[in-house]
């Protein structure tokens, strides 16, 4: 039996060459960036300034329209604080993703939906596109925001 297992992983390490390899570890990344993508979302959704300042890497930058660019964790938790005083119900589907490096990707998204105002309960829709730049956690291995960019359709 030992030597039927040895011999299979010879026969499989065989079929697996650096382009077979390279292209599962794209597609290993495309869905780890896309599970942070629908993180994201819920964390915006659930207004939990906690989890998604989280998601961010030690070193990001976030543009938003009409403003400046933040850089700090305190900065990133206050722009959170005032924007999930609302109440959001958005989506972020991303159109396009692609692994840059083993230390960068990025995503081009569209984020729809609608936010309650809790000040006058007016219903403002939400109609973004967004560019975000991942870069891998040298410790955890795991994809993070280090730049985002967002700019309203409308």
């Amino acid at each position: 039996m030992r030597r039927t297992l040895t011999l299979t992983t010879v026969v499989l390490a065989g079929l697996l060459t650096p382009a077979a390899l390279a292209a599962q570890s794209a597609a290993e990344d495309e869905r780890a960036i896309r599970a942070l993508i629908a993180e994201t979302a819920a964390a915006n959704n659930a207004g939990d300034v906690e989890r998604w300042v989280a998601l961010f890497a030690d070193e990001f930058v976030y543009m938003a329209p009409g403003a400046p660019a933040v850089t700090t964790r305190r900065a990133l938790v206050e722009v959170a604080e005032a924007g999930f005083r609302h109440e959001a119900s958005i989506q972020i589907e991303p159109l396009e993703i692609r692994t840059v490096s083993d230390e960068w990707a990025f995503a081009r998204s569209a984020v729809s939906g609608s936010v309650r105002l809790h000040s006058s309960g007016e219903v403002v829709p939400v109609d973004v596109k967004q560019l975000v730049l991942y870069r891998r956690d040298p410790v955890s291995g795991e994809w993070r925001i280090a730049r985002i960019i967002t700019n309203s359709n409308s």
